[in-house]
């Protein structure tokens, strides 16, 4: 039975209990899609997860496209797709090594660029979807 969350989050304080969430479901070798229109907070979440776990160097792969983050631990590949038009530069992103890397969690921001195919069926895949409400955040979560 597929698992499911929702929070409503005033402000960045309120990302705890999102976060501890995250922090005890995820696993390496599971892929996290972020939905949510420019500005709902997807990087932020991603950044704040990043700093639970003593990574501080984390920040918007929107130009670069990919950002890596490593402890002793885990390895992080955050993947923002905000910029791919077409087939062609997604796999010029290298999506399919970071998608086979069994050894890492994938954070992939607007994940609507792919094609479901894409995803290893083999991977458990989490949906985090984000909605603006006045000045608050909806925060759903499902395994997908």
């Amino acid at each position: 039975m597929a698992m499911s969350e929702q929070w409503l989050v005033k402000s960045v304080k309120d990302l705890d209990p999102v976060l501890k969430h995250m922090k005890e479901l995820l696993k390496v070798g599971d892929i996290v899609l972020f939905r949510g229109e420019v500005g709902a907070g997807k990087t932020t979440l991603i950044n704040h997860f990043a700093k639970a776990l003593g990574i501080d160097n984390s920040n918007s792969p929107t130009f670069a496209i990919h950002n890596l983050y490593q402890t002793s631990d885990v390895k992080i590949h955050h993947l923002d797709l905000y910029r791919i038009s077409n087939e062609e530069d997604l796999e010029s992103t290298g999506l399919a090594d970071f998608m086979a890397d069994k050894n890492s969690i994938v954070f992939i921001e607007w994940p609507e660029r792919l094609v479901k195919s894409q995803l290893p069926r083999q991977r458990r895949v989490f949906e985090l979807s984000i909605k603006l409400k006045n000045d608050d955040r909806e925060i759903f979560w499902r395994e997908v």
